[in-house]
């Protein structure tokens, strides 16, 4: 696993981490909008590979979750 998607892995103040058994998913915490919607942009628009990302829309114009799965 590549130190980025490591990172993200870990979870953050802005989101929490739900472990399935084909990947994981960064949840949006209450109050964090702002810094969530960051880190979903930086992993949707990660580009060296190691994984694949699906983002979930808030409805308005930012996330409310990202679905990881790793491919390597």
């Amino acid at each position: 696993m590549g130190r980025f998607l490591e990172s993200i892995r870990n979870g953050s103040d802005a989101c929490c981490v739900v472990v399935s058994d084909s990947g994981f998913t960064l949840v949006r915490v209450d109050g964090r909008e702002a810094e969530f919607n960051i880190l979903a942009r930086q992993v949707v628009d990660y580009d060296n590979g190691g994984f694949v990302a699906f983002p979930v829309s808030d409805g308005l114009d930012g996330y409310e979750s990202v679905f990881v799965i790793p491919t390597t």
